[in-house]
């Protein structure tokens, strides 16, 4: 994420903690990490071009692939997949 805010075509824009619906920003990020762990490495760089520019995205799509990975054996020790999501709104 540090990557994303220090060199992100824009700023990227979140909803509050305490609320229960899925932005567009939040929902492709999820969302590229998600590709990216999964090994689909030229689509991971496609939604990493939305995001930086050209010279990070080898290095943002790694960094997701790493952190997707962590998320999936974290799920896989407390004996579950990922959670689904509290609300299917999106905007």
């Amino acid at each position: 994420m540090g990557m994303v805010q220090r060199h992100g075509r824009r700023e990227l824009m979140r909803h509050g903690a305490d609320c229960r619906c899925v932005g567009s920003d939040e929902a492709i990020l999820a969302h590229f990490v998600m590709v990216a762990a999964t090994g689909e490495r030229e689509d991971a760089m496609l939604i990493a071009s939305l995001l930086v520019e050209g010279p990070l995205l080898m290095p943002l799509s790694e960094a997701a692939r790493m952190a997707g990975l962590h998320l999936y054996r974290a799920g896989l020790r407390r004996g579950r997949g990922f959670a689904e999501p509290a609300s299917a709104t999106r905007h």
